[in-house]
């Protein structure tokens, strides 16, 4: 854990095994301090020091995490709305089961990623009467949809990486104007020699961090971007200006991607609904400074092998 830490904050994402550890971090790093207490009873000093050096250095990066965030009032006068994102696992969930979930969740804003064609054709049916605006392509992992109470003014699909086109969209929200983006860059891929990019990734997300600066005024940005808190892209949404909502408002570890057999030729229908508990936080609600985050938690499972993200966000007003 010690060589994993100094590589990291050293070295960033140039070794494919750190951001293979990246993905695991929160899970394995406090395997390396568990033996701590038997260390103590049996006083073996050198091991007690190296485990507290282990221990101290996972408690002060994930140290948000065991503290509580503030759920601040919105100020007089903002307009609030709820948002969610939501992986739908490529045709793991239903259009029945995603309108329970959206009816339950009062969401204002939806933006939804591996939306299969058959899904794409239930939307306009299933939920209409909740979400009378939409834009969507359903193209199976690719595939991408908005879906928003307030109307869409206008939606262009970005093909920043061919084959999985990127949406922004512009929201009249009771008079204001707010961009939207729904993004969903691909995963690493597992070679024999290590973790790469697959084609077209670095340049889509170099595309998506230039769309993002280039916004005026309020920016919602939605999605599953194979990427932890750990990963130097991370960083780098940051650094362009963007808030992790669940990060400034959420409360736990707010994991979100999920273990879940689902090969309905080899095991039963019944198997594909048992599930691992989650692992690790790689979808998010991303936002501009013009927002004040006032909760974000992680919703019901509807079916697919991700959880899905939700926020409240105050846009304007004045403070007390």
């Amino acid at each position: 854990m010690i060589v994993y830490v100094l590589l990291w904050a050293t070295t960033g994402d140039r070794f494919w095994p750190i951001v293979a550890l990246d993905y695991a971090s929160p899970l394995l790093l406090p395997l390396s301090f568990l033996a701590l207490p038997y260390a103590l009873y049996r006083r073996k000093w050198r091991t007690v020091g190296l485990e507290l050096v282990c221990a101290v250095a996972f408690f002060w990066i994930f140290r948000d995490v065991f503290v509580p965030n503030q759920h601040p009032q919105a100020p007089a006068g903002a307009t609030t709305v709820t948002v969610l994102t939501y992986n739908l696992g490529d045709g793991l969930v239903s259009p029945q089961e995603l309108a329970s979930l959206l009816a339950d969740s009062e969401a204002d804003i939806v933006g939804l990623v591996e939306v299969t064609p058959e899904m794409a054709a239930a939307l306009p049916v299933e939920l209409k009467a909740l979400y009378p605006y939409q834009e969507v392509r359903g193209l199976g992992i690719p595939g991408e949809g908005l879906l928003s109470r307030f109307p869409i003014v206008s939606a262009t699909w970005h093909e920043f990486n061919p084959g999985r086109p990127d949406l922004q969209a512009v929201l009249d929200v009771n008079g204001t104007p707010i961009t939207v983006i729904v993004a969903h860059p691909p995963p690493p891929h597992l070679t024999l020699t290590g973790i790469k990019s697959r084609p077209g990734t670095t340049g889509q997300l170099d595309s998506i961090l230039n769309l993002i600066e280039g916004v005026q005024g309020p920016l919602i940005v939605l999605g599953d971007f194979n990427i932890t808190r750990m990963h130097e892209e991370y960083q780098r949404l940051e650094s362009a200006g963007l808030t992790d909502v669940f990060h400034k408002a959420g409360h736990g570890v707010g994991f979100t991607s999920l273990i879940r057999l689902h090969k309905p030729h080899l095991i039963p229908a019944w198997v594909s609904r048992i599930r691992l508990p989650a692992t690790m936080r790689i979808d998010y609600v991303w936002t501009s400074d013009h927002w004040l985050p006032m909760d974000a938690w992680v919703g019901d499972d509807a079916g697919s092998d991700h959880l899905p993200v939700l926020a409240t966000l105050a846009l304007g007003g004045t403070s007390p």
